[in-house]
């Protein structure tokens, strides 16, 4: 049994785990009730389930297709954790004003200052 089908597994014998629909999304979406399920899908389950559920708000916003979806959902993150380093790179990534972008990497390499991405 593959990654996905133990998240499978664990959906079917609770379909209201957030975490198993967030690592289902992770390992890229699979089956659920004979169901074929996407990424995005996977993280909207979660966060339904738990809406404080950070790192599914995060992917959630990666998979978004706006920026302001995206946006929106990696500030939804740092509600939860405002020291959420990842919500705030990405928060910079999608960033199209120069000034808010530089300081949405400062914030994230402050929290961590080896923070190689940023």
């Amino acid at each position: 049994v593959n990654e996905q089908g133990c998240y499978q597994k664990a959906l079917e014998v609770d379909p209201n785990s957030s975490m198993a629909w967030y690592k289902l999304g992770v390992a890229g979406g699979g089956t659920v009730d004979s169901k074929s399920v996407e990424r995005k899908e996977c993280f909207k389950k979660a966060v339904e389930i738990d809406p404080r559920h950070k790192q599914a708000w995060c992917q959630l916003g990666t998979e978004s297709g706006s920026k302001e979806d995206q946006k929106t959902c990696y500030k939804k993150a740092l509600e939860i954790d405002p020291k959420y380093k990842e919500a705030w790179y990405n928060l910079g990534v999608v960033e199209t004003d120069p000034s808010e972008k530089k300081k949405y990497f400062e914030t994230a390499v402050k929290i961590d200052d080896n923070y190689k991405e940023a």
